[in-house]
């Protein structure tokens, strides 16, 4: 499937929340990890999270948010299904991406990015509803799209702070969901496979205790009805 069409399949987007009527939070700056999406990064606080609704191929999509004064650091991060190929893409998928996602702003300074293990692209988005610049970045790493947002007003893509944000992403090992316990299923199978083989057993074997009880029955039965006869002079 080409780049265009799978990045229309994926309907990639990204909802920034109330940047302008953020309350500022501390700047204690500290990384935080998160195992459940494969990534850790350093925050001024400790970010809200929030479940988005998802539709195939995604299966998971979580945002991350810290609001610090009128600007925001964000990551969204989703996870796809095998069929979603994120394996063949490549950097004009990237530039797709981008397009897909810069909505009614403008984009500039858009170039790859290096990272290792993972496609990268980062971008300018300017000229935004309501005046917000955004500094993005962009992964795509095995089956995940992590998408990293600083957003303020002018002179945010610039600051020591979102360089910090952007540079300090790093992927950890996801956290597996548990496996269902196969060996309770197993035995709940085999005890009613145990139960039919028992009630068989015991059925057949009662078939054969009545089978030679009236055999008896008829045998007492038939020496009454013809009791043995004297034998014959002769």
């Amino acid at each position: 499937m080409p780049a265009f069409a799978t990045l229309r399949m994926l309907g990639i987007g990204l909802v920034l929340i109330g940047t302008a009527s953020a309350a500022a939070a501390p700047l204690g700056w500290q990384t935080y990890s998160f195992p459940d999406d494969g990534f850790a990064i350093d925050l001024p606080g400790a970010p809200a999270v929030s479940k988005e609704t998802v539709e195939l191929p995604v299966i998971t999509h979580r945002q991350y948010q810290v609001d610090v004064g009128i600007g925001v650091y964000l990551i969204s991060a989703k996870r796809y299904m095998p069929d979603a190929r994120l394996d063949l893409w490549n950097e004009d998928s990237m530039v797709e991406l981008a397009n897909a996602m810069r909505g009614e702003c403008q984009m500039r300074d858009a170039k790859p990015a290096t990272f290792t293990g993972a496609l990268a692209y980062e971008m300018v988005l300017d000229r935004c509803p309501g005046g917000t610049v955004m500094k993005v970045r962009m992964y795509v790493v095995r089956d995940r799209v992590y998408q990293l947002v600083a957003a303020g007003v002018t002179g945010v893509e610039t600051r020591s702070e979102t360089q910090k944000f952007h540079d300090s992403f790093k992927l950890i090992p996801v956290r597996q969901p548990p496996e269902p316990a196969q060996t309770s299923v197993d035995e709940d199978d085999d005890k009613p496979q145990e139960g039919r083989r028992s009630r068989a057993e015991r059925r057949h074997h009662q078939g054969r205790v009545r089978k030679r009880a009236r055999h008896r029955r008829d045998r007492d039965r038939d020496s009454w009805i013809m009791p043995a006869l004297p034998p014959v002079a002769v």
